[in-house]
């Protein structure tokens, strides 16, 4: 659904801020859009530097890609923990470019169960797209060398400086973390 630029365009966007804002069969509608917006986001910006074989930013995408994975088990009452242990029938390929295209398939996944549940109320939260995008990110840390731990504990350093009280709009766009790069 496009919203339309029209006086009754606010309206629009008031109606679907209502329906992302209800928890929806178990769903937390906030943390679900954010989390799924987020998956989006870095599933881009991880092809991007695999692309350009930028090894520091393979390694933020990775544990920022996680966070959201993260945010999208606490929306979807998942424990992130019994999703990497979940076995999920996947081919595991030494190739970068490759895994990506098995994580944009588990996105489009995510993606539908998101739409179901937030638009049309039909289904419930489902663990395996969230377990097989964690199981393809860890495969990737294999094959690059990258410790998971390591490169969640990265990411929470990273976070916590952007944010040290609490997220707020200010400091996400004042990004302090990047001051000393």
């Amino acid at each position: 659904m496009c919203l339309r630029t029209t006086p009754n365009g606010s309206q629009e966007r008031d109606q679907i801020g209502r329906i992302v804002k209800r928890s929806i069969n178990g769903v937390d509608g906030i943390k679900g859009a954010h989390a799924f917006y987020g998956i989006v986001d870095e599933l881009g910006e991880l092809n991007t530097a695999i692309n350009n074989h930028d090894m520091v930013n393979i390694r933020e995408e990775i544990g920022d890609f996680f966070w959201y994975l993260a945010l999208a088990c606490t929306a979807g009452r998942f424990s992130m923990d019994a999703l990497a242990n979940k076995t999920v029938e996947l081919e595991l390929i030494d190739d970068p470019q490759i895994s990506i295209d098995h994580l944009l398939t588990q996105v489009a996944c995510y993606a539908s169960a998101c739409k179901n549940i937030i638009f049309y109320n039909k289904a419930k939260p489902t663990m395996e797209p969230l377990a097989a995008l964690i199981q393809l990110l860890m495969g990737l840390c294999d094959h690059y060398g990258f410790g998971v731990q390591e490169i969640l504990d990265e990411n929470q350093d990273k976070l916590q400086k952007r944010y040290p009280e609490k997220f707020s709009e200010e400091d996400a766009v004042e990004r302090k973390d990047k001051e000393d790069v």
